[in-house]
């Protein structure tokens, strides 16, 4: 049979939440679209791209009072779709999919340790992990993107024996992603891409960095720019304003991609501090691909993925000592941010 259609199920639409699994979805829709008709479901509005189109079932903020309306939806869109491959990347969006269809699941994070580590009650963490767990013995297949979350998927669900296959991530490529002749300022310059929750350890990572320029272990005119959104957000601003770093530290909130990418060209240094749970480190590629190294934390699937790119980037742990260590011998122009480009280039992006 001719593969003629794919059919994508999301959470949000990288339009109204950049980052992370939408991104990925975005580029992964991207490249199928090369061979196939692609089609996006997912919350937010609808709109065209490309070859492919994101068709909405329904409002982010308003998902939790009318899922069965947007269920409802997502079910006749497939139903019209039938002999399409079903995508689902996203459990509480595309739940009745797995009961209804043949499906392919893309294990983007364990469901319970997630909730546990957004500090969420056992009730939650409880109901995250039956509904992972239905929606695992209801999939034909399972894809994760790294070793590390094959392990952590067996680990969780250790009654999967098969059905588990790997998938790095691909990327569109666009020519604005590296300038060789930018004029790079003459201190160094940190950039912080994340979500702003306890799992990925910005607010950590904040507190240490002004211990570093207290102890002037670090260069006084050395500064860290932060962006991205979610609940620590208010504590991170408060943190800022308390250090008496004002001039060090920059917090820009919600960025576009194109922002974003401007900030990793001008950055020496894209710092990922993250506590627990990263499955990939996505923005790890985002930011290679602009010549800009990284300094990860030594969690979940980081160390594997700077291994794809020949170890292009250092390891350390979110304590004063590591980080002093670390940051303290820190100096620009060390490493060639061309062939850090070069490199990601060949290993995660096509054209």
């Amino acid at each position: 049979m001719i593969l003629k259609k794919v059919i994508i199920i999301s959470s949000t639409f990288s339009k109204d939440k950049s980052g992370g699994v939408a991104s990925y979805i975005d580029n992964r829709a991207q490249y199928l679209s090369k061979k196939v008709e692609v089609i996006v479901f997912g919350l937010g509005s609808s709109y065209n791209e490309d070859k492919v189109h994101y068709k909405s079932i329904g409002e982010p903020s308003r998902f939790k009072f009318s899922f069965l309306i947007n269920w409802m939806r997502l079910i006749m869109f497939c139903m019209k779709e039938r002999g399409a491959i079903i995508e689902i990347h996203n459990i509480p969006v595309g739940l009745p999919i797995f009961f209804l269809f043949r499906n392919r699941y893309f294990f983007h994070g364990p469901a319970r340790l997630e909730a546990k580590a957004e500090k969420r009650s056992k009730t939650q963490q409880n109901i995250s992990y039956v509904l992972e767990k239905i929606s695992l013995k209801l999939s034909n297949k399972i894809f994760v993107v790294s070793d590390n979350f094959r392990g952590v998927l067996k680990s969780e669900h250790p009654y999967i024996k098969t059905r588990i296959l790997k998938k790095l991530p691909v990327y569109k490529f666009n020519k604005d992603f590296f300038d060789s002749k930018l004029l790079i300022t003459d201190h160094l310059n940190f950039i912080i891409v994340r979500r702003l929750v306890k799992r990925t350890g910005v607010i950590e990572f904040v507190k240490l960095f002004i211990n570093m320029l207290q102890t002037e272990r670090i260069e006084q005119n050395t500064v860290l720019t932060i962006a991205g959104e979610g609940p620590e957000q208010d504590n991170l601003i408060e943190l800022i304003a308390n250090s008496g770093f004002e001039n060090n530290i920059k917090y820009l909130g919600f960025i576009t991609e194109k922002k974003r990418t401007d900030l990793f060209k001008m950055a020496d240094f894209n710092i990922v501090p993250t506590l627990k749970l990263e499955g990939f480190g996505l923005v790890i590629i985002e930011a290679g691909i602009c010549g800009c190294k990284s300094i990860v934390t030594n969690v979940g699937a980081m160390p594997e993925v700077i291994k794809y790119l020949s170890n292009q980037g250092i390891l350390f742990d979110l304590n004063q000592s590591s980080c002093v260590k670390t940051f303290s011998t820190l100096k620009k122009n060390t490493y060639s941010k061309e062939e850090l480009h070069k490199l990601t280039k060949e290993k995660f992006y096509f054209n």
